[in-house]
């Protein structure tokens, strides 16, 4: 038989749950500002980063398909039309 609480008692342990979940840190993979520039699409990368429109996105992502991955965020510098202030602008927003 199943053992019987009193409601104030799990009105109780209800509240203790919430707070330590609240506390914990966050395991849950949502939405990110960051961009993977090796694996980010022309419209994602379009739509992200500062400076950057479909011809540019498009770009990028035909040196990855042609050359492959980039190894270091400074790489995109490697792409036609990317340049110094494009990585100074998006560095916060780039990742790998």
């Amino acid at each position: 038989m199943a053992k019987k609480i009193e409601p104030e008692k799990a009105t109780a342990a209800v509240i203790q749950e919430k707070q330590v979940s609240n506390n914990s840190p966050s395991t849950s993979h949502g939405p990110s500002d960051k961009v993977n520039i090796n694996l980010a699409g022309e419209e994602e990368l379009a739509e992200k980063l500062t400076g950057i429109g479909r011809q540019k996105a498009k770009a990028i992502v035909e040196y990855r398909q042609k050359y492959g991955a980039f190894n270091s965020i400074e790489n995109i510098l490697e792409v036609q039309g990317i340049g110094p202030a494009f990585l100074e602008k998006n560095k916060d927003k780039l990742t790998l």
